[in-house]
């Protein structure tokens, strides 16, 4: 910069720092977090989020296009019937469908998991065919994508992979992007009262799919560090507030019965932890075992059979 003479905001220093998605500035943030000993970027510290990003972002937002999609050519009630076929599978790896799936109302991660899983068939026939070509092939390689950033083991060949896979979803949402807008044109011409549904990947979320890899490569497994273990604790919560009076001190009370278990849990750990429980936890009130008796009682109320 100072041999040539290249302005800070310039075409050459942007050039250079435009595929780190950099920008010459020091933002208030990097400031705050020098006062601490950081000195290196302070938007490392901030990992990808995969179910804020991938569950509710980049797989909702193409589920939701689709459907808006089906809704627009007046296939609505096919979309439900079909969904509605398809059966639970799984200890809860697809949930089944409400009668009006169409609806998207009051979805979780993991039932916008499930949609993606089962939304290939509901859909086939259904758009134009020069739409269909190019979201097929998209939700399939969402598919990909979603279960190569999910495993629990991550190898070079795996990261790779998974990097090649996200090249050629984002490239096939540029050409279903481009289709759609194309498509919209020509029906604007022959109907202007309807307006197609637009794919909108230009998203902050969509975005963060392209560090996904080098976050795997910094943190490891990107189920060390997701969010989903907290979001799984409001379930607790909801379990909890049933059982109080539902008033203003509500909060109070949540916090007592976490605090109430917190010290059950700590108690049922002292005593496991105590030598003389594994001498209770033998079967010698029992006596021998004899296998042609189908149980045998003891005088222990602790232990009061044993089959």
């Amino acid at each position: 910069m100072f041999e040539n003479g290249d302005a800070v905001g310039g075409a050459y220093v942007k050039g250079i720092l435009k595929p780190f998605s950099s920008k010459p500035i020091l933002s208030p943030s990097t400031e705050e977090f020098q006062q601490f000993g950081i000195k290196r970027n302070a938007f490392a510290l901030f990992p990808n989020d995969i179910m804020h990003e991938l569950n509710l972002g980049v797989a909702k937002n193409l589920v939701t296009y689709a459907i808006e999609m089906a809704q627009f050519y007046g296939h609505t009630s096919k979309v439900d019937r079909r969904f509605a076929q398809i059966a639970s599978f799984g200890r809860n790896d697809i949930r089944a469908f409400p009668q009006q799936a169409s609806g998207l109302k009051k979805l979780t991660a993991h039932d916008w998991e499930c949609l993606l899983k089962c939304l290939i068939p509901v859909i086939e026939g259904l758009f134009n065919p020069s739409i269909e070509k190019i979201i097929i092939p998209l939700i399939l390689k969402l598919s990909i994508v979603y279960n190569l950033a999910y495993l629990d083991q991550q190898t070079e060949r795996t990261i790779r992979l998974l990097d090649r896979e996200i090249g050629e979803f984002s490239r096939l949402a540029l050409s279903l992007s481009k289709q759609a807008h194309s498509l919209s044109d020509s029906t604007r011409l022959t109907s202007p009262d309807k307006n197609m549904p637009m794919y909108a990947y230009a998203t902050p979320k969509f975005h963060m799919l392209g560090h996904l890899t080098a976050s795997i490569r910094r943190l490891g497994p990107l189920d060390n560090f997701t969010t989903a273990f907290g979001e799984s604790e409001h379930r607790r919560l909801k379990r909890l507030y049933n059982v109080t009076n539902k008033t203003r001190s509500g909060t109070q009370q949540l916090g007592l019965r976490v605090q109430e278990q917190r010290a059950i849990v700590q108690q049922h750990r002292m005593i496991h932890a105590m030598s003389n429980v594994q001498e209770d936890l033998q079967r010698d009130n029992l006596g021998d075992p004899s296998y042609e008796q189908a149980f045998q009682l003891a005088m222990d109320k602790r232990q009061p059979e044993y089959c």
